[in-house]
This record gives C-alpha cells, structure tokens and sequence, in this order.
C-alpha cells in the first residue's frame, strides 16, 4: 500500500534509497535538536500544559487553521485560474492542493513537501513546471516578505523592551526590512540572480548558472502572469493567511496558561519560521523550530526550563493542528466531490 508522500517522492523522481537516506538523516537532526531543548524543558510544567489546556482556546486555534487553508487555496486560485481567467471553477481543486501541500510539508523531509507543490498542482491544476515556478516564488516571496517585517518589527520591540541598547541595531534592521518588504518580486529574484551569477564563477560552483536559468524563465512567467494577479491582491490575500497564522500561535499560548501579548505571540511565531527556513535537514522543521521558539521566549525574559516546556507544548498542538486539519478537511472535500457525483449520475 502507498500513501501520499510515497506517490509523491516517486513522482519527483527520487530513489527510494535516496529517500530513505533523507529520512533517515532528517530524523537524527530532528530529534538530536529536540533533545537540546527536551534536555532543558521542566517535565512538571510540560506535563501541566497538556493536563489543563483551556478547550475554547484550543478550538479558536483550529478555527484559525481552516481558515489558513481556505484562504491559501483562494490565494493559488487566483494565480492559477482557468483558461478564462475564472477563479471559482478551479477554487476546489486549488483548496485540495492547498491541504495536502501543507500537511506533506510537516511530513516529508527537509524541503521534498516545498517541491511536492509541483506535482500537486500539475496532478490537480494540470499547470506547466514553468507556470508552477512562477506562481510558487510570488506566494512564497510575499510570505518570506510578511514574516521578516513581522519578526523585524515585534521581535525588535520585544528585544528593545529588554535590552534598551540594541535600538540603534533594531532600527536598522527595521530600515532594512522596510526596504525588502518594498521591493518587487522581479527586483528580488534579479537580486539573486546576480548572486548565483558571481558565484557560478568560482571554483566547483559553476552547476549554479543552471539555477540563474530557470530563474530567468520565472522572472519571465512572472512578466506574463503579473497582469492577471496584482500584487497588492496578492499582499492583501498573504496578510490574511498569516494573520490568521499568528492567531493560531496566540491561542495555542493562552491556551496552556501564557498571558502573553498579541506582540509577543507574533515575534515568537515569525522567528521560529525563520529559523525553520535554516538549511538544516530535518522532518518539516522539527527541532528547528522549538529552539527558535525557545529563543524568544527567553529574549522575552521568560526563563529557560519554562522556555522549552511551553515550546514543546506549542509545538506539539500546532504540529497535530497542521497536520490533521489539512488531512481531514481534504478527506472532507473527496468525500463532497464522490457525493456531488453520484448525485449527478443519477
């Protein structure tokens, strides 16, 4: 029997060996960082959060998880619509690219669940490699783009409320952050271009010229698909996605007995995504993320022991979260779809 993420890795075309060496490494990463922050966590606060997690809570952070895949799924429809430019008709097969591409991205080491996007929508939206490229940089630039101002600007207010002479270094970074923030997908993607260019000419590095071309051809797709899309849709449609992202974080937190600020809970939950966006190999993030979390917890002046136990809380209930939701709201959506069609065969 197979299941989804084996489809999926024969279908990048990624040896079984291959794969299981994948596995293999990402699990001794994972658990080898889990064990640095497991090492430090205080078992009876842990044992505490799980025993008495506030139920309201914990269902506003479901609430907020469905939404964050319906509104991902409208986010694809309207960069991939059909052929008349209609988003509706495509909104259904978009939404179920959407579950499954967010739960196999938990699932599958390393980065395989980023490419399993690929065939994903090729299977359900039948668009082209060069289509997909596109599409997949201008929504995961816009999500790169709202977490770093996130983090920049309530990480920074967290960190200046704590240490008052990092303000100069914050109110750079912030400048900074401002300035990416602004700058066009096509500026950003010229921008690496030119750093695989320089580093294509080093030494042992030339298989990056491969790369600076099939930037060329998204910098392209993206000429050709910006008129349909604008981008302050596509602002207004990522700032929805990750608003309701950040609320998962915040109830989870208040959940299991935190009083913390709307501030704090996005400074921790945009810091620990950077921090899993680290080339590290691991199983969808696991381990990478709790130190980050743990990290912000204490840069908040929260103590270490109780740093890593409510990281580990938190991150185990939005692991189950976005795992789960995606999975049953999918196996949802192919139960109404087999439905609708026996009712129209009859």
């Amino acid at each position: 029997m197979t299941g989804p993420s084996t489809n999926v890795v024969s279908k990048l075309g990624v040896s079984k060996s291959t794969f299981a060496k994948a596995v293999a490494i990402s699990f001794i990463g994972s658990f080898f960082l889990l064990g640095i922050v497991i090492w430090n966590a205080d078992w009876d606060l842990l044992q505490d959060s799980f025993i008495h997690i506030s139920l309201p809570w914990f269902i506003a952070s479901a609430c907020f998880m469905v939404a964050i895949q319906l509104s991902a799924g409208l986010r694809l429809a309207h960069l991939l619509p059909d052929e008349n430019g209609a988003v509706l008709p495509v909104y259904g097969a978009a939404v179920e690219v959407s579950f499954m591409f967010q739960a196999l991205i938990k699932l599958l080491p390393f980065r395989m669940g980023e490419a399993a996007y690929f065939w994903l929508a090729k299977k359900k939206l039948d668009a082209s490699f060069e289509k997909n490229l596109g599409v997949f940089l201008r929504f995961r630039l816009w999500d790169l783009r709202i977490i770093a101002i996130s983090f920049i600007m309530c990480g920074g207010w967290i960190v200046v409320t704590q240490y008052t002479w990092l303000k100069v270094y914050v109110c750079i970074a912030a400048g900074l952050g401002v300035a990416f923030f602004m700058l066009s997908p096509k500026r950003i993607l010229g921008l690496i271009q030119k750093v695989f260019k320089l580093a294509a000419l080093l030494p042992g590095l030339s298989f990056l010229r491969h790369f600076t071309e099939v930037l060329d051809r998204s910098v392209v797709r993206i000429d050709e698909d910006e008129h349909k899309v604008s981008e302050l849709t596509l602002f207004w449609q990522s700032l929805l996605i990750w608003s309701c992202y950040y609320g998962v974080f915040y109830c989870l937190m208040r959940g299991i007995g935190m009083e913390v600020s709307v501030v704090l809970a996005i400074a921790v939950s945009s810091g620990m995504t950077l921090v899993g966006i680290v080339p590290i190999q691991t199983i969808g993030g696991l381990g990478l993320v709790e130190i980050g979390q743990s990290s912000m917890y204490v840069l908040a002046g929260i103590p270490a022991a109780e740093a890593a136990s409510r990281s580990l809380t938190v991150s185990c209930l939005f692991l189950s979260l976005s795992i789960v939701i995606p999975l049953c709201l999918w196996g949802c959506f192919v139960g109404v779809k087999k439905i609708t069609r026996i009712g129209r065969a009859r």
